[in-house]
């Protein structure tokens, strides 16, 4: 390492999307099927309950091991930019300024006497936030969050109770 002659995989890729769906088709067949089984159903009105059952039964493996471990034609590029995986909820207020309160809000949102919350309101509908601390809402097209910071790393296994719900 100390050499600089070696790269670190950051995890951020770019590809062609038939490019991608080649590599899957070779190194991940299974995964590829159900990817092409989305075709036909490509900007219709049934796409998302497709894609949902779809994913939901979808082989779980990262892109890193099923495909860029395994392809002959990967190249790697340095680059000196700052980054944030912005790969959950609590992530997010880094990316968002925060208010003298600390509260991190984004889109039609209106607080009082509220501090250190991230709000969301992406579906154009206002969202009105009074007297909570430290919480995380989110309105969204096809649904609301509200969840204490302390539990967002919890939420996963009540979002798939939802999507189970939903199918």
């Amino acid at each position: 390492m100390a050499s600089g002659e070696f790269l670190w995989n950051s995890g951020i890729f770019v590809w062609k999307a038939d490019v991608l769906l080649q590599a899957a088709a070779r190194h991940l067949p299974q995964v590829y099927q159900c990817l092409a089984s989305l075709r036909p159903a490509l900007g219709r009105p049934a796409f998302a309950a497709r894609a949902r059952k779809v994913f939901r039964d979808i082989e779980s493996v990262s892109v890193d091991y099923g495909i860029m471990e395994k392809a002959e034609d990967v190249w790697a590029i340095p680059a000196a930019f700052s980054w944030n995986d912005v790969g959950s909820w609590a992530a997010a207020p880094e990316i968002l300024p925060a208010d003298a309160a600390g509260n991190h809000v984004r889109g039609n949102v209106t607080l009082g006497w509220a501090r250190g919350n991230l709000v969301i309101a992406d579906a154009g509908r206002p969202v009105v936030v009074a007297g909570v601390r430290n919480c995380v809402v989110v309105l969204g097209p096809s649904g609301t969050l509200v969840c204490h910071k302390d539990r967002v790393e919890d939420l996963k296994a009540l979002l798939e109770r939802v999507q189970s719900a939903r199918a």
